[in-house]
């Protein structure tokens, strides 16, 4: 999800790429709206036959992403959890060097999982959603 949305921030086509550019440089998660509509555009263009199934790597990051996407693409039948300390994501961020790592950024994306994305992986399960969790 995240090559989408630099690809987006990108395509001066795009009626998002500012505000996607504010929240990867600050760390903040684009909205749900912006992000399904990123998504959406890509899926509807490599996958017209809605019965294929496909992997979302990064999305949904909260519980608006989640029902946007419910409402919009369809409902996910699957995650998969991945799971960290603090300490071993800071590493891994450090270990790949994307220009949108910065320690004060990686460490609010960070914030933002645990205050965002946690919540949703149960939402996800509430509604059916099987949930795999990785360490």
């Amino acid at each position: 999800m995240s090559d989408l949305l630099r690809d987006a921030k990108e395509d001066a086509s795009s009626p998002h790429a500012e505000e996607i550019a504010r929240c990867l440089s600050t760390g903040a998660l684009v909205s749900g709206h912006i992000a399904t509509s990123v998504l959406e555009g890509f899926i509807h263009t490599l996958l017209p036959d809605s019965s294929q199934i496909i992997l979302l790597d990064g999305f949904p990051r909260d519980i608006e992403q989640a029902q946007t996407f419910e409402k919009q693409v369809g409902k996910a039948i699957a995650t998969i959890s991945l799971s960290c300390s603090a300490a071993t994501c800071k590493k891994r961020r450090e270990d790949r060097a994307r220009l949108d790592d910065a320690p004060e950024t990686g460490d609010a994306r960070f914030q933002a999982h645990l205050r965002d994305t946690v919540p949703t992986i149960e939402y996800l399960r509430g509604n059916g959603c099987k949930v795999v969790e990785v360490n």
